[in-house]
């Protein structure tokens, strides 16, 4: 039942007569654009045990086997533990696992992608303040931002 009646050599009227080929190439133009939609920026959300949300300027937190990680231009892979995501800034708490590094926190500036890095926290909390950037938001682990991120209509698209 249709509730307009096709004209016999438009394009509606084909594929009304071709029921199963208008299935078909629909299947196939939907499983196609899903398919490139799941390798893309923002609805790549990892494979196996790693997993990642994109976080803005084509930058992204990753995490593999419970580790989180994020990769500055000026440092090799930072682990971090709690953390706040804004529109330029990803700010938190380091991970225990950067057993190099002595400090305790972490902004992530991701237009520039460098992090810079704080052993105490009235330092950080300074540099928050000179950012403009909020310190009563309480941090969130990465399985909390990834449930945020990919819940909604983003879950119904995860392959």
């Amino acid at each position: 039942m249709s509730i307009v009646k096709p004209k016999p050599g438009s394009l509606l009227y084909f594929f009304k007569k071709r029921q199963a080929l208008t299935w078909i190439s629909s299947w196939v133009v939907i499983s196609f654009g899903l398919f490139f939609f799941m390798f893309s920026y923002k609805g790549d959300h990892g494979l196996g045990d790693s997993a990642r949300i994109p976080i803005g300027h084509h930058r992204e937190i990753h995490q593999i086997d419970l580790l989180s990680y994020v990769k500055p231009k000026n440092n090799g892979a930072i682990y971090i533990y709690e953390f706040i995501i804004t529109d330029d800034y990803v700010y938190g708490k380091l991970d225990k696992y950067n057993i190099e590094l002595n400090q305790n926190y972490f902004v992530y500036d991701l237009k520039s992608n460098a992090i810079q890095l704080f052993d105490q926290a009235t330092s950080f909390k300074y540099f928050l303040t000179s950012k403009n950037l909020d310190q009563e938001s309480p941090y969130q682990t990465f399985d909390d931002h990834y449930n945020r991120y990919w819940n909604g209509w983003r879950f119904w698209l995860l392959p």
